[in-house]
């Protein structure tokens, strides 16, 4: 990858690129404006002609880091904004900065700008040329009267913990100061992260920051830019930092319950620490002690606290305008030699193999997000085949990540790589391979994820078995494991996984394998009193899992007059959205309790105080959470979906099965069981004992013995295919630019050789090729002559990038929807997809495709894209639509469903990527009609 080739007569372009959420650069644009640079605002990892300063607001994020990279090698000035104050932990322990361990010293860039004259002092200590700025995000705080009533605001920084041990000794500090302050009666606004106030039992406040701070009079704070953001609304601030290490954050007092580390620790950096402190003294008060006093002074006297900061002296400019003159100083100078900046790729390390033993290894990706059961089953198998090494396996688990930030929390049967999901897939799959190859697998076993499955089939060219794992009965696996039906074995979580994988088998081996669970000795017992005591435990997320569901069966139960409570265990993109709706409603008799994300040891002894579980999903394979609270003896609530409900539930007997989308039956059902805990009680040894047939891990590890034998005594079928060579899930990679594309192309012929092609040509095949290595740049008339060499069967790569964008596949759909007739098109789905592939709309209006509108369930405003939006109903009535192109791949089947009414009306509908799925769905609907 490389910038574009500058354009002299263009504008000289600042490139400004921010992290999350937040416009870290608010401000900055009108200012580098009068400094004659045109700004532009991407999160593409490219660079547009003539760009004379690209600024950033992280140097850790792969988009950044490569666009880092970028504008080094077209020797482009590079700006940095700190994003926050600099901290000693966050720089030198956190894990995803350790990575890098030069991180900052110096930063890959020309001129770091940073918050503070400390901040600054910090920064040019390690190397680099810092000025101090302010945070552009910041500039509009000021000091705020003061409330009549004295109130702590207690914070904690975005990550509070690096590892569990952190995390418990943080909540057992917070927890003391709950108990200074309700022993002490002041009142406190609690605004902790990662949902440290689910253990200690507290409300989260969820106001706007400027409110919170003010609404307090006092501030306690871990060390964090809120220690910044409170004294620039004027209120005096205290750091609690419970970790043994130097406090660089600067506030007016600091409790330290345990002793801070010696400065011979960070000996290269003392002169730094020197004058810190002796700019800007701070109070400290340790121990419990010092705590109680502390307390005391910030609720009865906060102003015999107060430091006069240098952060409190604000200049005379803006921060806004501080920033931009920064950085169009950078455009103007030339740029300073910066360190080589690593790439965030990074294979696992290589874990030797037991002599006696043949190794399988599991694959599974992750981005970072809370994770499903299988990567805990994937563990728990592992440990079973530890713990008998008769069986003669050694079985391994591969995560494939993301993200900087997920571990694998001292899991020694547990390896991570890393991908970045800002390069090519072919770059991703490659350190994919050579992960599997440092581990040395005889066998691979591939669970969800178009990278672990291509990944898979290139270890298969060089002799590894690869069995396809199915654990959820739904489109998405059904097309991975079709998309890369080269596997040498399968195995399905259920009788209906199992009866769909038969249909792809070929005679090759198939097993249905149930989740192995620990299995209490005996079922709880059921008590007689007090509330039902519900649960549901996993992903907090509305796609498949339905959670908000959840509410309207409290809702039914509440109706009912049913004394029950829910708890929530886990965590998920959708949880903070079901909160605030929860927070609306109101009830009598029924309550929430939630516990956030836990330990699955911790899970399992919770089980024990819990009557019910509870499942509204619509689509699981065999629920691991249903099965491990029916080996505890624990009721199971579950829908009744295709697959392993039927299986493991038998309704009335040992628990409870209601259609999908009835949350008011099941609440009926409920209210059944909470008015007969006998029978509670005598379905609750049935399902235990339902669990011990099917759900020993024991029997588990046997059961995969016999496939792990069967796979490897059978011969293996080599036949020539492109399946490493190919990825099927483009929400998966952002942009998919690659950084080597001459390595990927050479990696893809070689791949492809290895694969069983004997004549590779590159971009056109002659007629003794049987494979190629398509380098041109992907338009729906590539794609199509794609799928017509494959069709004739001839091996394809589309090189560096393996992947059709988005835009092309909205294209070709929209292109089949006009073939078929169609003379009014409605492209269905505002969200992502939609935008990344913008383009199609283009393409479609200069061939004259008629594309009249957007379709979205619930339209957030008239227009996107210079397109009308409208609900499915007021699209048919308004633009008299004859076809919809369903425009996303994680949403599809909920699209899909929510076309039906359109397809009632004679309207076709066109889906992008599951559409074996779809035509079966059409069939099955012309059926029942």
């Amino acid at each position: 990858m490389r910038a574009d080739t500058p354009d002299l007569k263009s504008a000289p372009k600042a490139v400004l690129i921010g992290s999350g959420a937040t416009d870290h650069f608010v401000g900055v644009d009108q200012h580098l404006a009068s400094s004659g640079l045109d700004v532009v605002r991407t999160v593409s990892a490219t660079l547009p002609a003539n760009t004379r300063v690209v600024a950033v607001s992280d140097a850790e994020g792969p988009l950044t880091r490569r666009v880092i990279r970028l504008a080094g090698e077209a020797k482009i000035p590079v700006g940095l904004l700190m994003d926050g104050v600099v901290e000693w932990r966050n720089t030198f322990c956190n894990p995803r900065t350790m990575a890098d361990p030069l991180f900052l010293r110096p930063a890959p860039a020309s001129r770091v700008l940073c918050a503070t004259e400390a901040d600054a002092i910090l920064l040019r200590a390690m190397g680099n040329d810092a000025v101090a700025t302010g945070l552009p995000r910041l500039d509009a705080i000021s000091p705020a009267p003061l409330p009549e009533a004295p109130k702590l605001l207690v914070a904690t920084a975005r990550t509070p913990a690096f590892d569990d041990a952190e995390r418990r000794r943080l909540v057992r500090d917070l927890g003391r100061i709950k108990s200074a302050t309700d022993h002490l009666g002041v009142e406190v606004i609690w605004r902790l992260s990662a949902r440290l106030h689910l253990e200690l039992g507290v409300d989260a406040d969820t106001a706007p920051l400027a409110e919170s701070l003010a609404n307090a009079s006092a501030v306690v704070t871990t060390p964090s830019t809120l220690a910044l953001e409170a004294r620039l609304a004027g209120r005096v601030t205290a750091l609690l930092d419970p970790h043994a290490a130097p406090a660089w954050v600067r506030a007016d007092a600091l409790w330290r319950p345990v002793p801070e580390a010696s400065k011979s620790q960070i000996a290269e950096l003392a002169n730094a620490e020197t004058s810190l402190d002796a700019d800007e003294p701070m109070t400290t008060f340790s121990g419990a002690g010092g705590l109680w006093r502390l307390v005391r002074t910030l609720v009865d006297d906060p102003e015999s606290l107060r430091v006069q900061a240098r952060v409190e002296r604000r200049a005379p400019q803006s921060a806004p305008e501080r920033v931009a003159r920064e950085i169009a100083r950078c455009a103007k100078e030339a740029p300073s030699v910066a360190r080589p900046l690593p790439s965030v790729s990074r294979p696992c390390i290589a874990v030797p193999k037991a002599f006696d033993r043949r190794r399988v290894v599991h694959l599974f990706a992750t981005d970072g997000r809370p994770l499903g059961g299988v990567p805990v089953w994937c563990n728990r198998m592992a440990a079973a085949f530890n713990d008998h090494p008769e069986l003669g396996y050694d079985v391994r688990t591969l995560a494939v990540s993301t993200s900087r930030w997920w571990r694998s929390e001292g899991d020694s049967s547990l390896s991570a790589c890393l991908i970045d999901p800002h390069n090519s897939p072919t770059a991703a799959i490659r350190t994919v391979v050579e992960s599997l190859e440092r581990l040395e697998p005889e066998l691979v076993i591939a669970n969800y994820a178009d990278v672990c499955h291509a990944a898979s089939a290139a270890m298969r060219a060089n002799g590894v078995r690869v069995i396809g794992a199915m654990n959820t009965f739904d489109d998405a696996a059904k097309d991975l494991l079709r998309s890369y039906n080269t596997w040498d074995g399968a195995v399905g979580v259920s009788n209906a996984c199992e009866r769909w994988l038969e249909t792809q088998s070929a005679g090759r081996p198939i097993a249905n394998i149930p989740y192995g669970v620990p299995l209490a000795p005996a079922p709880r017992r059921v008590s007689d009193e007090g509330p039902l005591r519900l649960a549901y435990v996993g992903r907090m997320v509305e796609l498949q899992k339905r959670i908000s569901d959840l509410h309207l069966v409290l809702d039914g139960l509440d109706a009912r007059g049913i004394d029950a409570e829910l708890h929530l265990v886990g965590d998920g993109t959708d949880l903070d959205r079901f909160l605030a709706t929860e927070r609306r409603r109101e009830r009598e008799t029924t309550r929430l309790v939630v516990h956030g994300p836990r330990s699955a040891p911790w899970v399992e002894r919770f089980w024990s105080t819990i009557d019910v579980a509870i499942l509204v999903s619509d689509a699981e394979g065999m629920s691991i959470s249903m099965l491990e609270a029916m080996g505890q003896g624990v009721v199971p609530a579950v829908t009744r979906v295709a697959s392993g409900a039927n299986e493991a539930v038998i309704d009335g007997i040992n628990g409870v099965l209601a259609p999908v989308g009835s949350p008011d039956e099941m609440a009926s059902r409920l209210a059944d069981l909470a008015d007969d805990r006998a029978r509670v009680g005598t379905m609750s040894r049935e399902a235990w004992a339902r669990a011990t047939e099917i759900a020993s891990i024991d029997d588990a590890a046997v059961a995969w013995t016999r496939l792990f034998d069967r796979v490897l005594n059978t011969g293996m079928i080599r036949t020539p295919t492109d399946h490493a060579c190919v990825v099927t899930e483009p929400h998966r990679w952002k942009g998919a630019a690659s950084s080597q594309p001459s390595a990927d192309i050479e990696w893809c012929k070689k791949t492809l050789a290895r694969s069983g092609y004997t004549s590779i040509a590159i971009d056109q095949p002659g007629d003794d090729d049987d494979a190629v290595v398509v380098t041109t740049r992907p338009t729906p008339e590539v794609m199509d002559q794609i799928d017509a060499w494959r069709a004739d069967g001839l091996g394809v790569a589309l090189a560096p990038g393996l992947i059709e964008p988005e835009w092309v596949r909205l294209a070709r759909g929209i292109r089949r929807a006009h073939h078929n007739g169609a003379s009014s098109i409605a492209v269905y789905g505002c969200g992502d997809h939609t935008r990344r592939a913008a383009k199609a709309f283009e393409w479609a209006r200069e061939r004259g495709v008629p594309v009249v509108g957007l379709i979205d369930d619930a339209p957030r405003s008239g227009t996107m894209l210079g397109h009308e939006v409208a609900t499915p109903l007021d699209a048919a009535e308004r633009w008299n639509i004859d076809a919809v192109v369903l425009s996303s791949d994680a949403w599809e089947g909920k699209l899909w469903a929510g076309a039906a009414p359109l397809r009632e009306k004679g309207i076709q509908t066109i889906a992008l990527y599951n559409e074996h799925e779809a035509a079966a769905r059409v069939s099955t609907e012309s059926r029942v009609a």
